[in-house]
């Protein structure tokens, strides 16, 4: 048992709440005498039994007869008036007509429940004290008790119940400064004495220290007796155990709640976490896309850019061919209004022809002379006849290559939609986080778990933790006391370390998570980087799709236009084809006449056929001529509208490819900024996902948190009437109430109530001789003196 507890015992026994001797239960009907047993020895400072007597006391009813049981080396009577003692084999019988009978006897198989050892130190020396003596200096003395044999269960069961009373007394004359930690210390005269009351079961040493300037050999005297303390529910007020008890399993309430209650919020926040998390995959989803489809767009502007850097290249050539198909049409108005004119005065000497003969050989010299020039002007009205043709031809692939790269324009439009609703749906996915933090910052409101509520929630249950640590300290002394268990405190203190731990690491989880929210907040709220970054990114795309689809639809006006221009190309290079034709019949003509004309003054009778055939043609030739004279004037005025058109549609190539290269230039700056905003998306997942990781290990902690605090709480349940309960328990073993006392000598004696032990050292030990008392002592000595004899 605890040295706390030797001292509180201590002091109720030296209040006389133990006493001695304590009586057993009456016997049963069956006995007419009661016994009483005083065992006496006599040991040295080893603690070695020398010599040991048991008195025997039986107080006689109207019994005449006594049996006795015990192993003596010699048993007689100390009373021998009308009394007769038979003893033998271990049995006693008495015939007697005395109330009391007592009788001595030397025990054979002596042997104590308790061994002393007495040990000496002189200024911290071990000495000998009967060596030591007459010494002086400080003197430590230490008495040492053991059970002498465990695996003996009648010396146990007197170790086990009974006390001691060990003391010794100094001469004031030659000690001094007598100091002792678990001793009491009295005087009486000029001695001084310190004494001790060892409980049941006790093994703690026990000492004292005085310092002497003359050492001197001490008696020791040590009394044994059941114990028995007479301890009332007014004897002291345990309220001041009990009530601590109370508040801590008020305490222990409030923690299991608040265990509880942050169980919640770290569910909720789990599940807000959760649904932010879903908001951020789709946020990278959505900034994956946009970076996809910008990606799309680089490329398709890319092509463009080289789609028109083609055009530019065709509009200049079929610029340069259309200002040479202004040039040959020019002439060939020119050359077909000269013809038209020397048509004229062809037609006017084929009248003449018809006049006569006459004037045949001067009308033919003009018409020679007119075919002649007409011959020679035939090749240069040829050769530009089919520069016209060519120049159409080119122009007539050139459009159409125009209209090709048109068609490619209207891909950059749908690119550019794409690109639209993918930079939208990033918008709204940003606008959704920020609804979502806002809905997961009212349930926390609503719920009363914002991180400021949180953080004091903890901060509280922290002070509270604090409050119970030392209200756990004050049952200490009840531990030291035996009145409760050792494992009951290291539990509560076990479970208030974890529940510290779990508080700490929630009290960073909530700065963590708070600063995480926060700056994700920040980030999508209206006025946050990612959301202004993102509006004014849609803004900006819608300002720059609105000059895209401009481009397009110029581009498409431009096309649009381009088919009255393709059709006349086309009308144009058809007709003037079989106008080629009829140029080359005419001048092949011209030639065929002028070579004719020749003939025709030797072939005078072919003149008037060949007249005849030349009206006919010169007929023909004049509605041709006429013709071609118009074409001619149509085609150089139309010549003209293709040039100043196709001299506009270069410039605005020109001022297309700048635009489709500041496009490109957008386009690849957008793919870049899309691919950081889907590096930075990702990483938000990222830090989300982990904080969700988090907050589940923090959910599955205060869970563990909550199922431990509602155990301790049940544990706890009714602490002060437990501990009320086992202080009870503690006093009845104190209290010795159900120990029934049996002999010492022999098992046999059922009529035992009491047991005494008295054990001695004496500086200066006596013959054992003087110690008994022979049956035939002289008459005068009386009972009484012959029992102190045996104690002197």
């Amino acid at each position: 048992m605890k040295k706390t507890i030797i001292g509180l015992s201590s002091l109720y026994i030296a209040a006389s709440s133990i006493t001695f001797p304590v009586m057993a239960e009456e016997n049963s009907d069956e006995s007419n005498y009661s016994k009483e047993e005083l065992v006496y020895s006599t040991i040295d400072l080893s603690g070695d039994l020398k010599e040991m007597y048991v008195t025997n006391l039986f107080e006689m009813d109207d019994a005449n007869e006594i049996e006795d049981f015990g192993n003596y080396n010699e048993l007689r009577l100390l009373n021998t008036k009308d009394s007769d003692l038979n003893y033998a084999n271990k049995e006693a019988h008495i015939l007697t007509n005395e109330n009391r009978v007592f009788t001595q006897g030397e025990v054979a198989d002596k042997q104590l429940p308790w061994t002393f050892d007495f040990s000496y130190t002189l200024d911290g020396k071990t000495v000998d004290p009967h060596q030591a003596a007459g010494k002086s200096g400080q003197v430590t003395v230490q008495v040492s008790i053991s059970p002498t044999d465990e695996s003996n269960e009648k010396l146990m069961d007197f170790y086990d119940h009974y006390a001691l009373q060990i003391s010794t007394s100094l001469d004031l004359d030659t000690h001094y400064n007598l100091k002792s930690e678990n001793g009491i210390i009295s005087t009486a005269g000029n001695k001084q004495q310190v004494q001790w009351t060892v409980l049941p079961g006790q093994d703690d040493p026990l000492s004292f220290t005085v310092n002497t300037t003359q050492l001197e050999e001490l008696d020791w005297s040590i009394n044994g007796a059941p114990l028995s303390l007479a301890i009332g529910d007014d004897l002291f007020d345990i309220s001041s155990f009990t009530d601590p008890l109370k508040e801590l399993e008020d305490g222990i309430t409030t923690i299991n709640d608040g265990a509880n209650s942050l169980n919640n919020g770290s569910t909720d926040l789990t599940n807000g976490i959760q649904q932010l998390l879903g908001g951020s995959n789709r946020l990278t989803s959505g900034t994956n896309q946009l970076s996809s489809k910008s990606q799309l767009l680089v490329e398709g502007t890319s092509k463009a850019y080289k789609q028109s850097e083609n055009l530019a290249s065709g509009l200049n050539t079929l610029n340069k061919g259309s200002n040479q198909l202004a040039q040959s049409t020019n002439q060939l108005k020119t050359g077909s209004q000269e013809l038209n004119e020397k048509s004229t005065q062809l037609f006017n000497g084929l009248d003449k022809l018809d006049n006569g003969i006459s004037d045949l050989s001067g009308g033919l010299g003009e018409i020679q002379q007119g075919l002649a020039t007409l011959d020679d002007k035939s090749p240069s009205l040829t050769k530009n006849s089919a520069l016209i043709l060519t120049s159409l031809q080119k122009m007539q692939a050139k459009v159409d290559d125009i209209k090709v790269a048109f068609n490619d324009v209207s891909e950059l439009s749908k690119a550019a939609e794409g690109i639209g609703s993918g930079l939208s749906s990033l918008d709204k996915g940003i606008t959704g986080i920020n609804q979502t933090l806002n809905q997961y910052d009212s349930k926390l409101n609503e719920a009363g778990l914002t991180p400021s509520e949180l953080a004091e929630q903890n901060k509280n249950t922290q002070e509270k933790i604090q409050t119970l640590e030392k209200q756990i300290e004050t049952l200490q002394p009840l531990v030291e006391e035996g009145l409760i268990e050792q494992a009951l405190v290291d539990n509560l203190t076990s479970a208030l370390n974890q529940t510290k731990q779990l508080l700490a690491v929630n009290e960073q989880y909530i700065s963590g998570s708070n600063t995480l929210i926060n700056g994700v907040h920040n980030q999508v709220k209206e006025d946050g980087a990612l959301k202004s970054g993102s509006s004014q990114l849609v803004k900006n795309y819608q300002d720059f799709q609105s000059a895209i689809n401009e481009v397009v639809t110029g581009i498409s006006n431009l096309s649009n236009e381009l088919v009255p221009l393709q059709e006349g190309v086309d009308q144009l290079t058809e007709n003037y084809g079989a106008l080629d034709q009829g140029v080359q019949d005419y001048t092949s003509g011209v030639h065929q006449l002028s070579e004719g004309i020749n003939k025709v003054t030797a072939a005078s009778k072919q003149l008037n056929t060949g007249s005849t055939s030349l009206i006919n043609g010169g007929e023909a030739l004049g509605n041709g001529i006429n013709q071609l004279s118009d074409g001619a004037a149509k085609l150089d005025q139309g010549a003209d509208s293709l040039s100043q058109g196709i001299g506009s549609a270069h410039t605005g190539s020109l001022a297309f490819i700048n635009g489709i290269s500041q496009l490109h230039t957008g386009t690849v700056a957008l793919q870049s900024g899309a691919q950081d905003l889907f590096v930075g998306a990702d990483k938000l997942s990222d830090g989300i996902s982990k904080a969700e990781t988090g907050s589940t290990d923090l959910s599955n902690g205060t869970q563990e948190l909550a199922n431990g605090t509602s155990e301790l709480h049940s544990e706890t349940a009714n602490l002060p009437d437990k501990t009320k309960d086992k202080i009870d328990d503690a006093i009845d073993e104190f209290s010795n109430s159900d120990y029934e006392v049996h002999s010492y000598m022999d098992d046999r004696n059922d009529q035992v109530d009491n047991v005494q032990f008295v054990i001695q050292y004496r500086a200066q030990e006596e013959d054992t001789e003087d110690k008994t008392i022979d049956n035939h002592s002289e008459e005068h000595v009386s009972l009484w003196q012959k029992l102190l004899n045996l104690f002197s």
